[in-house]
């Protein structure tokens, strides 16, 4: 019956030391922003400040790289149409080519993707330091603990309260 006992207890002990290990898991770490910065440049589409884990800046830099984007293309597009639209004639396209909208096009498209791009920039660094600085402030911490002396000779306690301060 004891053997039950004890072999119970151990078993307790070890589900709640892997349980522990599991909580200890999903404490937040502090946000990293140098690689968000480079993959919202480099690839784009909002692809730093996803793996970063701010939503919002990601679906902002996604929308303004895919609106800019296909308002480039569409205006590279309208501007061959009018070109091959003046020098060869087809038969197969009755419709006229409005280069001045094709222009405006390209114009519009090209500032909302910069601006995008340098809102790509600044939102990973703006975020990661509001939510690291979030962090540390709650991980400040007192701990309540009885102090012991080595001059107070093995095995006694000095009487007296220490409080630590923890920063993780």
């Amino acid at each position: 019956m004891k053997r039950m006992f004890l072999m119970g207890f151990l078993l307790l002990c070890s589900l709640a030391l892997l349980f522990g290990e599991e909580e200890k898991a999903q404490i937040p770490t502090e946000k990293k922003i140098a690689l968000p910065i480079v993959l919202n440049l480099i690839p784009g589409f909002g692809i730093g400040s996803f793996t970063q884990g701010d939503s919002l800046g990601g679906a902002i830099c996604l929308v303004g790289d895919l609106v800019g984007g296909g308002l480039m293309v569409f205006g590279v597009f309208g501007t061959f149409g009018y070109l091959a639209a003046e020098t060869a004639s087809f038969t197969t396209f009755e419709g006229e080519w409005d280069f001045k909208l094709a222009q405006t096009a390209i114009m519009t498209g090209m500032v909302i993707f910069l601006a995008t791009k340098t809102f790509g920039i600044i939102r990973p660094i703006w975020y990661g330091t509001s939510y690291n600085w979030k962090l540390r402030e709650g991980r400040i911490s007192v701990h309540p603990d009885i102090q012991y002396s080595p001059s107070a000779g093995e095995g006694r306690v000095s009487p007296g309260i220490r409080l630590t301060f923890r920063w993780n």
